[in-house]
């Protein structure tokens, strides 16, 4: 292997030889010749040739005779000195004087060679070595070059810095200062120099004191305000090799515009957190105010349905009740776009299953469609999972909006809901839906537009059609901030499409074959009735008494309303109640304060079960209702099957008639376990209903005997029976009853397991009427 200058030399050489004697030169070239080196010369007689030569040619090695006609070679090399040659020089004379050798090395010559010793040794070795210290001068000029620009540089930059550098010997004597930080305290740097650091600053107790510490070894960092200028100062203590202290270095920088800045900007803050509070209250107010009224017009709306009325009345009872709705809707509209522009909008991260949220869509959107005359349509990808994680309410909320809006701008044509899969991520999916419709489409020049707050394809549709035009901008909004996106296509006439994905994170990355495992065969009921209990009913709004007395009068329960808190408090301490109804928003006791009056009581009654009715719909108000004292929170206007299962939740005095809800299964898990055999599972659903009535059936008279020892055997061996086919509710009243025993309330293990019991019979009728089904398909 060959180093640099072998690798060099082993190559062809460029050299030029200035001699005026003939002989000379044919000697030099003769012994370059027999060196082994591969070389290439040039010749010249006089330094002006020379001289010419190099101009014209890039030499590796230049050879100069001491003796020359029209100067000599010490003359010549003090020329081209100048010039910073990357060739060496050599200077050749029959001379042997030292005197002169030192003088040529002075002038900037590699080397001196007596005639005589021009061998070819000789000249290799010289040659080689002349190359190599030449290299190594010219790299480290360069090298050196280098350095001056970077101090030049840093100089430049110090001095016209922010910044105040300095040094000091142990005694405190200044040793450098550099820096237009300096002239904030009207110090000039070139007169630092020598002076005492304490009597440079002696108006400057502070900064003498931090100076101070670094002298006795503490690093020193700090921010503060010096005449009116805002520093950040470092003071470091220098020790030397034995670790004795030589002085301190440092340096401050003027952060005067950060600070200014931060300022400002927290009081920007403070005005932007106060004008959202105010909006805050403002839209808490709105809501109250605007849904106080409505929960009495649409209450009293569901109440009079269910008199008996005539055609006339039936038909304008049924505009009231559209017209509350629309109008509902544009109010949470309002609200739903407040929270979002605040950034008070939080998304759940909750196990959910895409069939059901389906078949919400189907019940609540069908017959919608209907009445305008158009066909709904769903088609879901048979490789779509059922079982994912993400916010179903929100995902709910947007297809609810976006498949709204194709049913009113569509009438006798076509609304679709289209679902698949996107893509697949690791412990993820992206799934796609589109919403598909046949109305009237948007014009080209408004899809930019279409997504914006507050509007609609054109005035004329806002005028004909209604609507705030916020739902496709919430819609974009809460797909966006769940990290996924949204488009439109749409021809005017022809109708038009929107497209929105959304990551969902999945459990199992296997689908179940069909859409087949999820039946619902009759509509919710509730059975209502709360025992002969006692209620205080604290409302100062007339509507909303007459309206909760009128849907609680069905209940089996007794009724004392009043209008305000501080009315609420005198019944309270006048009478025995077991549970109160406490509006929040009254005069002159708010219903806060008497919640909080009704805690600070003693004994029993303190415990008594409160529910919050509000009007307000803003973040936090759950939080303010329990933080007073409320057990649960209804909001208005109020679902009566919501209010019924708080208020039967919460007190417990009697058995109530349980809650019957129509059953759900998911076939999902077991399709894919057995790969669809369908008398595989059939043999399957036999064994689950024969067990599960068994089970129930012992769990009841167990709960009703209080053996809570036997009771967990049995509750465990019923929930195995059902988890083949995730039948709903029957496994949330399981997870319940798992609740009650380990609280040990035996009243309501008797509830739930009674409920339990009616679950289950509605349970095997499904999974008869499913077997029929396989029966018919095979």
């Amino acid at each position: 292997m060959f180093t640099p200058i072998e690798k060099e030399t082993a190559e062809q050489l460029n050299i030029l030889i200035i001699d005026d004697d003939e002989v000379d030169q044919m000697a030099i070239k003769r012994s370059l010749s027999k060196s082994g080196l591969q070389v290439c010369t040039h010749s010249a007689t006089t330094a002006a040739q020379g001289m010419q030569l190099m101009q014209q040619y890039t030499y590796d090695c230049i050879f100069i005779d001491f003796r020359l006609p029209d100067m000599d070679g010490l003359e010549l090399l003090e020329f081209i000195s100048p010039l910073e040659l990357k060739a060496p020089v050599l200077l050749v004379t029959s001379h042997g004087d030292e005197r002169i050798a030192a003088q040529a090395i002075r002038l900037g010559a590699a080397d001196y060679i007596p005639k005589h010793l021009l061998t070819s040794e000789v000249i290799s070795h010289n040659i080689r070595s002349a190359m190599r210290l030449r290299k190594a001068e010219l790299a480290k000029k360069k090298t050196e070059q280098r350095l001056r620009d970077a101090k030049y540089q840093l100089d430049l930059i110090i001095s016209n810095s922010p910044m105040a550098l300095f040094s000091t010997n142990a005694s405190g004597d200044i040793l450098f200062a550099q820096g237009k930080g300096f002239e904030l305290l009207n110090l000039q740097t070139n007169g630092l120099i020598g002076k005492s650091f304490f009597d440079v600053f002696s108006k400057y107790p502070r900064i003498l004191n931090r100076f101070r510490k670094a002298l006795n070894g503490e690093t020193v960092e700090t921010e503060d305000e010096t005449d009116g200028y805002y520093l950040r100062s470092h003071y470091i203590p220098v020790h030397n090799d034995t670790g004795q202290l030589v002085g301190v270095t440092g340096f401050a920088i003027d952060i005067t515009d950060r600070v200014t800045n931060e300022r400002e900007l927290i009081k920007a803050k403070e005005i932007a957190e106060n004008s959202v509070q105010v909006k805050e209250q403002f839209l808490a107010n709105m809501s109250h105010e605007i849904r106080t009224p409505m929960n009495g017009i649409i209450g009293l709306t569901n109440v009079l349905q269910k008199t008996t009325l005539d055609q006339e009345q039936h038909k304008f009872l049924k505009a009231i009740q559209t017209s509350a709705n629309n109008l509902m809707l544009i109010i949470n509209d309002l609200l739903d776009f407040s929270k979002i522009t605040s950034q008070n909008f939080t998304f759940e991260q909750i196990d959910f299953s895409m069939q059901e949220v389906v078949q919400e869509i189907i019940d609540l959107m069908e017959s919608r469609a209907e009445e305008r005359g158009n066909k709904l349509i769903i088609k879901t990808a048979a490789n779509l999972p059922d079982q994912l994680t993400g916010d179903p309410l929100r995902l709910k909320q947007i297809i609810f909006n976006l498949v709204g809006n194709a049913i009113k701008f569509t009438e006798g044509g076509e609304v679709k809901l289209i679902i698949h899969i996107a893509r697949q991520e690791e412990g993820s999916l992206v799934i796609e839906f589109t919403v598909e419709d046949t109305g009237i489409g948007i014009p080209k020049d408004k899809l930019e537009d279409i997504f914006n707050s507050f509007n609609q394809g054109s005035n004329h549709t806002s005028r004909k059609y209604g609507g705030t035009g916020l739902g496709l901008s919430i819609s974009k909004k809460l797909v966006e901030m769940q990290g996924g996106a949204i488009a439109v296509r749409s021809r005017v006439g022809h109708g038009s499409a929107f497209t929105f994905s959304l990551p969902f994170l999945v459990k199992d990355m296997l689908a179940a074959p069909a859409t087949e495992g999820v039946f619902q065969e009759a509509d919710e009921q509730l059975l209502y009735d709360l025992g002969n209990i006692r209620v205080l009913l604290a409302e100062d709004n007339e509507i909303n008494q007459l309206l909760i007395t009128t849907v609680l009068g069905g209940w089996n329960v007794h009724i004392d309303a009043v209008l305000n808190g501080v009315e609420a408090i005198k019944m309270f301490e006048q009478n025995h109640y077991d549970i109160v109804l406490m509006d929040m928003q009254m005069p002159e006791m708010d219903g806060y304060d008497a919640t909080k009056f009704i805690r600070q009581q003693q004994g029993s009654k303190a415990q008594i079960p409160v529910i919050a009715l509000t009007a307000h719909a803003t973040t936090g108000e759950i939080e303010k209702c329990l933080a007073a004292g409320a057990d649960a929170y209804v909001s208005k206007p109020f679902d009566p099957d919501h209010l019924y299962q708080t208020m039967h939740r919460l007190t417990y005095n009697t058995t109530p008639a349980p809650v019957v809800t129509s059953p759900k299964i998911s076939l999902t898990q077991l399709y894919t376990m057995v790969d669809g055999q369908l008398s595989f599972i059939y043999e399957l659903l036999s064994m689950c209903q024969q067990n599960a009535i068994e089970t129930v059936r012992k769990l009841e008279a167990e709960a009703h005997g209080e053996d809570f020892k036997r009771i967990a055997f049995t509750l465990s061996d019923l929930s195995d029976s059902i988890s083949i086919v995730s039948a709903q509710p029957l496994q949330d009243t399981l997870f319940k009853l798992k609740q009650a025993l380990q609280q040990k309330d035996a009243i309501q293990l008797k509830q739930l397991a009674t409920q339990a019991a009616i679950e289950t019979d509605a349970l095997v009728l499904l999974l008869k009427h499913e077997q029929q089904k396989m029966k018919q398909q095979a």
